[in-house]
């Protein structure tokens, strides 16, 4: 029988999760319990560093910039050594300018996909700069030949910062921090059409990103044949292909609670 790995992501109080889901309730009555830590030290916890660590990355090769990187292995997007790669919310800012939500609150899905087909249009075409729309508020955007930046380039995590204006949220550092910026500004009147009652929308540029190589898992650990991750969150199918998974697409695997 081969092993299976059932990583539940962000799971950090047992008792509180049980109730009502008698699954997990015999698990953790049958079963034995322990803790493990998967943040290594120097590391804050996320899904990138506490993943890789369950599945025997040493610390020293988990890589600190790559989030992006991953979504856009996930989506099987293209990007070569050389390139800086961004996450890019559509966030929702108030008429003060603050940030209201990190993930366009307010706006439907529609109007989210069809405003990151508008700031495709806009910006596809332009030399170096490949825009991605992925669905709802998520979107990337890669710039050519611009990972030299990333020491110096500087963002903030729009979910952290919630309330804050969004004049002191704009990448920063280099060419590349005044680049994002003034694609941050334009953003806004590009999708003015979609702004009401005090609520408009925005670019938000976080999380860049190199590409980056790990060592296959099978490789690591002298298996014969290739493992398989199921997995629907964009990170998570990434890190897998990275790891040399296969990653099929199952339906009624949510990665939520609903999952099958």
């Amino acid at each position: 029988m081969n092993p299976i790995l059932l990583i539940l992501d962000g799971m950090s109080d047992r008792a509180g999760l049980m109730p009502g889901r008698p699954a997990l309730s015999r698990i953790a009555g049958a079963g034995a319990t322990g803790f493990f830590d998967t943040t290594p030290g120097g590391f804050s916890p996320d899904s990138v560093t506490c993943i890789l660590t369950l599945l025997g990355v040493p610390a020293a090769q988990i890589p600190r910039s790559a989030r992006a990187y991953f979504e856009a292995e996930a989506h099987g997007i293209k990007t070569a050594a050389d390139d800086l790669i961004l996450r890019c919310n559509l966030v929702a800012a108030g008429a003060d300018g603050t940030l209201l939500s990190a993930c366009g609150a307010g706006f439907g899905r529609e109007e989210l996909d069809r405003a990151g087909e508008m700031l495709a249009a806009a910006w596809n075409g332009r030399r170096g700069v490949r825009f991605y729309p992925l669905g709802g508020y998520k979107n990337l955007l890669i710039l050519e030949g611009g990972a030299g930046a990333l020491p110096a380039l500087r963002t903030a995590p729009p979910h952290q910062n919630g309330g804050r204006p969004l004049s002191e949220l704009l990448p920063a550092g280099g060419r590349a921090g005044t680049l994002l910026s003034g694609m941050a500004a334009e953003s806004r009147a590009v999708l003015a059409p979609f702004s009401r009652e005090g609520r408009s929308l925005s670019a938000f540029f976080w999380s860049p990103s190199v590409r980056c190589a790990l060592e296959p898992f099978a490789e690591r650990f002298g298996l014969r044949g290739r493992p398989a991750a199921v997995c629907a969150t964009e990170v998570v199918r990434g890190m897998a292909a990275a790891l040399g998974f296969d990653a099929p697409e199952i339906s009624g695997a949510t990665a939520d609670t609903d999952t099958s």
